[in-house]
């Protein structure tokens, strides 16, 4: 795929994490809306009835919290959305002055290269001369030595340049599965055919959300079923892809991280968190937790 294709996908691919960020602060703003609802009715019988109903008040404390809670999580993904534009900004800003020093580290690149060959054919000329011109050719071999030191440094200056660039443009790229790694996970979990996984992602984060439904269907396109989680996390955040297991699925859960390494999806070792045993009710859980990009 050349530059300009990769371009218009990329472009593309930003509009459409816009979009989805767009809805997610739409249907969050729904929730607080009809949570605000629900409890008008609840509130205006607290304040007018009596005797006091206390009971009434705890539930109406609680639908307070909810509702807060829900306004400030709609509040961090508006924020959230505005900090991703920016930062999409910026980084197309370097790119822009990347390409643009590797272009004069190019351009300064050929202009001593050409001063190499312009030297050389003095040199040329000079060993056909007297003793006298013998020296000044020794001369033009120095100046032929300064140039070729030049256009090396320029050329490596214009290498770590663009390598710099292939870097920043790596870490920026979200998170996507081709064709082989759906092959991958297709050959390599046929035993697990049938059997159910949980892919668990982080709310808020339209990466994240993108990632984990490319990754639900290369899992059920490897026969596989899946129900897909959000959700959010009390405390830090683990990167990448992690698991939680349930006691009767460390088999199957093995057999799922190699594949996820083996297809390129997860570095080995993949952190994996043991469900406590008094749950009995996940004993037979195997959960893929998605957190954003590392």
């Amino acid at each position: 795929m050349d530059l300009p294709t990769l371009e218009t996908a990329i472009k593309a691919l930003e509009k459409s994490l816009d979009s989805l960020g767009a809805w997610l602060l739409v249907w969050t703003a729904l929730v607080v809306v009809g949570l605000i609802v629900e409890f008008a009715e609840d509130l205006r019988e607290l304040i007018t009835e009596r005797p006091f109903k206390w009971r009434l008040l705890r539930t109406m404390v609680g639908g307070l919290l909810i509702t807060i809670g829900v306004a400030g999580e709609l509040f961090v993904q508006f924020r959230a959305s505005n900090v991703e534009t920016e930062l999409r900004t910026n980084s197309h800003e370097i790119e822009a002055q990347l390409n643009k020093q590797a272009a004069e580290a190019n351009k300064e690149a050929g202009n001593a290269r050409s001063e190499a060959g312009d030297a050389i054919k003095q040199a040329a000329q000079a060993t056909k001369d007297a003793e006298v011109a013998r020296r000044d050719a020794e001369s033009f071999r120095l100046d032929i030595a300064k140039a070729n030191e030049r256009a090396a440094e320029a050329n490596k200056k214009a290498e770590e340049e663009r390598l710099a660039r292939l870097r920043i443009e790596e870490r920026l790229a979200p998170r996507r599965i081709n064709g082989d790694q759906t092959a991958t996970l297709v050959k390599d979990l046929r035993t697990l055919r049938g059997t159910k996984v949980v892919v668990f992602f982080i709310s808020g984060d339209p990466e994240t959300a993108v990632f984990a439904d490319l990754l639900s269907n290369a899992l059920k396109t490897a026969g596989l079923i899946i129900e897909t989680r959000p959700g959010m996390i009390l405390g830090t955040v683990k990167p990448g892809i992690s698991l939680s297991i349930g006691k009767n699925r460390f088999g199957d859960a093995n057999f799922l991280a190699n594949a996820l390494i083996e297809a390129g999806l997860a570095e080995k070792p993949i952190p994996a968190d043991k469900i406590p045993e008094t749950d009995q009710t996940r004993v037979d859980e195997l959960q893929i937790v998605l957190g954003p990009k590392g």
